[in-house]
C-alpha cells in the first residue's frame, strides 16, 4: 500500500453489511491523486484525521513523577 504519510489519506469505508473492510472499521491508506475509494467496495471514504493521545503522556509524566512522589512519602 502507501509509503509515505505525508503523501497518503487515510479513510473508513461506511458500507456496512456490503464490504469487509467497512464491517471490519479498517483504516485505508490512499495514495494523495488517486481516488478516494474503498479498494474493496468501490465505495467513497470518509476522511480519517489522526489523533493525537495523550495517554503516553500521562504515562510517561507518572513513571517520571514516581521517583520524586516514593521519596517524598519516606521523607514525611
Amino acid at each position: 500500500m502507501a509509503q509515505n504519510n505525508a503523501m497518503v489519506r487515510k479513510g473508513k469505508c461506511l458500507n456496512i453489511g456490503n464490504c469487509n473492510k467497512a464491517n471490519s472499521k479498517e483504516i485505508v491508506d490512499v495514495n494523495i491523486g488517486e481516488d478516494f475509494v474503498c479498494p474493496d467496495c468501490g465505495g467513497d471514504l470518509v476522511e480519517v484525521k489522526a489523533v493525537k493521545s495523550s495517554l503516553g503522556l500521562i504515562i510517561g509524566g507518572i513513571v517520571l513523577a514516581w521517583p520524586l512522589l516514593a521519596q517524598a512519602s519516606i521523607s514525611s
